[in-house]
């Protein structure tokens, strides 16, 4: 089994497991740091934070920018929930989980398998975006932390 394979297996784990949602999140950002940890190893710099990791793989990587978004989207998402200043909701934790599929897609070049893509469940709202975005519009002129 080839390592696309693996981290598409966890993350079909996350959504099958019976945690709580906070727990998904924990789950769904070590799985990051894995991948990030696992594209930049040869990198002489030492990076503590998430979102200093999410930035090298993305120069390493050239990741499109809609999808460095999306990241940076979900780690700040999972910083919410993970520190009880926010209680997910499964539209949210729908968007993360299939950006983090995406993700995968991209680093490996490997097509999304067929039992996340067609998982009725899950998969991208295509109106969380733009709900969000309708939500969020005067707040778009601050800066992202």
């Amino acid at each position: 089994m080839n390592s696309s394979e693996n981290y598409f297996n966890l993350l079909l784990r996350i959504n099958n497991e019976d945690l709580s949602m906070s727990n998904r999140y924990l789950k769904m950002c070590r799985l990051l740091e894995q991948l990030c940890f696992e594209f930049t190893v040869n990198e002489r710099l030492q990076i503590t934070d998430l979102s200093a990791r999410i930035n090298l793989l993305a120069a390493t990587i050239k990741l499109k920018r809609n999808i460095i978004y999306d990241l940076q989207t979900f780690r700040l998402t999972s910083n919410d929930i993970l520190n009880g200043r926010t209680n997910a909701d499964e539209s949210i934790f729908r968007r993360d989980w299939f950006t983090l599929a995406k993700t995968i897609e991209n680093l490996f070049n490997m097509p999304i398998p067929h039992e996340i893509s067609q998982n009725k469940n899950m998969g991208p709202d295509k109106n969380i975006y733009f709900n969000n975005l309708i939500k969020t519009k005067p707040l778009i002129r601050k800066l992202r932390v």
